[in-house]
């Protein structure tokens, strides 16, 4: 039998025997593999992402092709509440079996959310406790590391020792053990019978004989027990039978007033140097309904700064990615939104076609969407093969605007991809990392539904350039409002950069502004609708692009700001307003001295695309 189960590790050799048995477990389903680092209440989660990357890296590393193949998804969780966290990636990955690396003295009440997991699991469960000094090398080769006596131990075929009770959970540890044990490896079922049942009657009454024939144990083992055995005699059956074996499982006790005490399954595990699994079937499922339903806290904004920031580099390898695409079925677009950029647009063009369409093809196409260029921005994105649409031609029946947010909008129309990126026209230093940063969060993590960039961007004022001081509007407007009325978003570096990707249907689902507050706007409307955990964001390095001057930043930061405070109405956290302003009255110099210039911005907004009949007719195949 395969699961689609979430291994889970939070100490070294958990860490390094998880992709042993991801291989153990691996069916037609794709496992994940989850790493937790327990912080403390108060912990500066805002620090560590570079660590969450560096164990996300180590794991791909010793997982390899698993995860090469998309065979197997990797997470990292700073944990402030490590069950809740297990259950939730648990739902988060659909799994049917969670199993928990452990060192064999987690047994005991030593680490206590495994305990509570243990008691109560939001699914199947297997505590796989490890020896002090186990290897994971015998998972493919037959070998265990030296047990805690410094022996070493051979596991000449692989064969999984399973000892049951005949207790609720019987059948899972069976199941486990056949999948642990391999081809052309076997079970042993070591049956503690209770003193006074004949072998005869368990034959008779045992409710698992048709599987244990279809599972085809090789070898049977009967050993009698007095009725309310100490779990030193029960421990002790065990390790007397556990000679050639590789792995011991047993099920988890009952509760305390239908069983006696468990036994010391970490004693076991350390005097026999063999893994012990404990097994235990899940509990109904509204044990852990309120994971789902805890307010936000400002704790869980650091944690997903730590969990969802991501780097370009990790993404590196594009033939792991193209394997992703192909076995998800997935089609990738790049949309360039241009006006007037015939200076840049040719060069991002080229670059992208060349690295991601032609040589390895993670793209399937590339559309520029024109605003109304006057220059020979369209004739030049032609000339380096991209498929261009004016975007007042696009569903003209609907009219056309101005503004960035119209062409994005208006994208979705014509790009075909399930997975759109989104990339400004005037970037003059184009790098395929931009757009495979932007993609690789989508590919491996199938949980995320929309992914921002962020990057380094000098500022040129005057003649001089600063490495450092783009994004004016951000850290001015679009940051202070996001940690004042909406502090989910708050670990968001760059809210208003232009590179982005989203999966169609979820940019499909929400409203886009036509003009300068589309980031905004999209950002928050998409964490509103979808949560903050399908949100994550990529360093892209260092862009360079136009810089505006001060001046020409007010309507653009005007807007920002607009957008923000409507959607504060509309989502109920501030009451009803008096409608908001269009026009911004600016200061200007001249003689005979300062005065004001009334600007209208008027920004329209489109509604979701997935309400246009023209839209849905178009993609409802």
């Amino acid at each position: 039998m395969a699961w689609r189960a979430l291994l889970v590790s939070f100490e070294e050799a958990g860490f390094a025997a998880a992709p042993r048995l991801a291989a153990r477990l691996l069916g037609a389903e794709p496992a994940a593999w989850l790493h937790l680092v327990a912080v403390a209440e108060g912990h500066a989660l805002r620090r560590a992402p570079g660590l969450v990357q560096e164990l996300r890296g180590g794991m791909a590393e010793r997982a390899g092709a698993l995860v090469h193949d998309g065979r197997l998804r990797l997470a990292v969780r700073m944990a402030l509440r490590p069950q809740e966290e297990v259950a939730r990636c648990a739902a988060e990955a659909e799994a049917d079996l969670v199993a928990i690396l452990a060192p064999a003295a987690t047994w005991g009440g030593t680490v206590p959310w495994v305990e509570e997991l243990l008691e109560s699991p939001p699914t199947d469960l297997a505590l796989i406790l490890l020896p002090d000094g186990f290897s994971p090398a015998g998972w493919a080769d037959g070998r265990c590391g030296a047990p805690s006596d410094g022996r070493s131990r051979v596991w000449p075929d692989g064969r999984c020792l399973v000892a049951v009770r005949g207790g609720p959970y019987a059948e899972l540890a069976l199941r486990l053990g056949r999948a642990l044990a391999g081809e052309p490896a076997s079970v042993t079922v070591l049956h503690l019978l209770r003193q006074g049942v004949t072998q005869a009657e368990w034959w008779h009454e045992e409710p698992f004989l048709t599987l244990l024939e279809d599972l085809g144990a090789e070898r049977r083992i009967y050993r009698s027990l007095a009725g309310h055995s100490p779990p030193a005699a029960v421990e002790e059956a065990v390790a007397e039978e556990a000679a050639g074996h590789a792995v011991i499982l047993v099920g988890a006790s009952g509760p305390p007033e239908s069983e006696p005490a468990s036994p010391d399954w970490r004693r076991l595990a350390e005097a026999t140097g063999l893994p012990v699994a404990v097994v235990r079937t899940k509990a109904p499922i509204g044990r852990w309904l309120d994971v789902h339903l805890r307010p936000w806290t400002p704790e869980e904004t650091d944690k997903w700064f730590a969990e969802h920031t991501f780097a370009a580099a990790e993404f590196a390898d594009l033939a792991q990615l193209v394997r992703l695409k192909e076995r998800q079925g997935v089609t990738v677009s790049l949309c360039v939104p241009v006006l007037n950029e015939e200076a840049t647009v040719g060069g991002l063009v080229r670059t992208m076609r060349s690295s991601l369409l032609e040589e390895i093809p993670l793209l399937d196409e590339i559309v520029v969407v024109d605003s109304g260029s006057e220059d020979a921005s369209v004739r030049v994105a032609r000339g380096e093969g991209a498929r261009v649409h004016l975007h007042r031609d696009v569903l003209p029946e609907l009219g056309s605007f101005a503004g960035k947010g119209e062409a994005l909008w208006k994208s979705l129309y014509v790009v075909d991809g399930d997975i759109v990126v989104f990339l400004d026209g005037d970037i003059r230093n184009p790098d395929p990392a931009m757009v495979y940063g932007l993609v690789g969060p989508l590919l491996r993590h199938p949980d995320l539904h929309y992914v921002k960039g962020y990057f380094r961007r000098p500022l040129r004022i005057g003649g001089r350039r600063y490495e450092a001081g783009g994004g004016r509007v951000t850290e001015l407007v679009a940051r202070p409002l996001l940690n004042l009325f909406y502090p989910e978003l708050s670990g968001f570096i760059q809210p208003l950069a232009g590179p982005a990707a989203g999966r169609r249907r979820a940019l499909a689902s929400v409203p886009f502004l036509t003009g300068w507050g589309v980031e905004a706007a999209l950002l928050i409307d998409l964490q509103h609708r979808l949560g903050l955990p399908a949100l994550a964001q990529v360093d892209l390095g260092r862009i360079v692009h136009r810089n505006k001057p001060l001046a020409e930043l007010t309507p653009m930061a005007f807007a920002v700001a607009r957008a923000v405070v409507a959607r504060l109405e509309r989502h109920g956290r501030l009451p009803p307003l008096p409608p908001l302003h269009k026009a911004l009255k600016l200061v200007e110099s001249g003689p005979p001295g300062p005065h004001l210039d009334l600007l209208e911005i008027e920004e329209h907004e489109r509604p979701p695309m997935e309400t246009v009949p023209a839209y849905r007719r178009r993609f409802s195949a």
